[in-house]
């Protein structure tokens, strides 16, 4: 008898095991907590620089703990104080939940609807139905030291960029000097460097300028714009082309997916809609409307 019931308290010990950990409190005031996994809820839900700020800072994440428990308490004190009892409340109440809910089976809707084989069938079969899509434009990679032009006579900055442009040319590094005189605080640090661009996104002066830049090295000669004097060095160039399809792949996969993935929602929603016993009470409808519209009404 002691061996059996040795042997029972084994098998118990060993259920319990297997139950999930409960999450530990992160904040506690009193008899209420919020634990890891209600931090974790409302994590998912934040902005990604908020997510970023309570990641990498104590304070932050202090606060976002402490906003947690302040909501747990004061619906507690709402609900002891009955105002849970309100019909209107209560039914905001629900539509939360029920929002939260409806998200969650959507997405897994969704989910389903995605085959990463079919979606990849269909991005190649995207790519050489609609050619015209994937033409790149003509292309440069390019530095600039952006220096200051004052509408004067004694035009200094211009003798200041002249001089810059006289070292640049003695053989000086680019990108040291970039980061000593160009006042285009954006990229200086970065040596000057502008990255690719194509034709319409820069102003014209320096567009032009950039763009009859032939050889990779190549320096310009002073161009004004309204930003200043600017000296531009080409890194390096591209045709207008096509683009190659491992180019474009990643792109049109994940636009492939939104739209699938919308679709599935989309007609998941409509066939709800379509199946009989969902009705609208037009009676009913009209005679609420009609309260909203009371309520709304302003005062005379």
């Amino acid at each position: 008898m002691r061996l059996l019931n040795l042997k029972r308290l084994f098998v118990s010990c060993i259920a319990l095991l297997a139950l999930p950990a409960a999450a530990a409190d992160v904040a506690a005031y009193h008899d209420q907590h919020v634990d890891a996994a209600e931090l974790e809820a409302a994590f998912a839900t934040m902005a990604p620089d908020l997510r970023a700020a309570v990641l990498q800072k104590p304070d932050s994440a202090r606060n976002f703990a402490a906003d947690l428990l302040t909501r747990r308490v004061l619906a507690e004190r709402a609900r002891a104080d009955k105002l849970d009892a309100d019909p209107v409340l209560a039914a905001r109440a629900r539509q939360a939940a029920d929002m939260v809910l409806l998200e969650a089976q959507l997405t897994r809707v969704a989910d389903a609807a995605v085959d990463p084989a079919a979606v990849a069938a269909l991005a190649r079969e995207e790519y050489r139905a609609y050619p015209e899509r994937f033409r790149r434009g003509e292309e440069v990679r390019a530095r600039h030291i952006l220096l200051p032009s004052c509408a004067c006579v004694d035009d200094k900055g211009r003798a200041q960029a002249e001089a810059v442009l006289a070292r640049l040319k003695a053989g000086e590094d680019f990108a040291a000097l970039a980061a000593e005189f160009s006042i285009d605080k954006s990229n200086a640090e970065k040596g000057g460097d502008l990255g690719s661009f194509v034709r319409g996104r820069m102003v014209k002066e320096f567009e032009d300028a950039a763009f009859a830049l032939k050889e990779p090295g190549e320096l310009s000669d002073l161009v004004e714009t309204r930003f200043g004097y600017h000296i531009i060095r080409l890194e390096s160039r591209r045709d207008e082309g096509q683009r190659t399809f491992d180019e474009v792949r990643e792109q049109l996969e994940a636009s492939i997916t939104t739209q699938l993935r919308n679709k599935a929602r989309n007609d998941y929603v409509l066939a709800l809609h379509a199946e009989e016993g969902f009705t609208i009470d037009e009676a009913a409808l009209a005679a609420a409307l009609e309260k909203l519209r009371s309520i709304e009404a302003p005062a005379n």
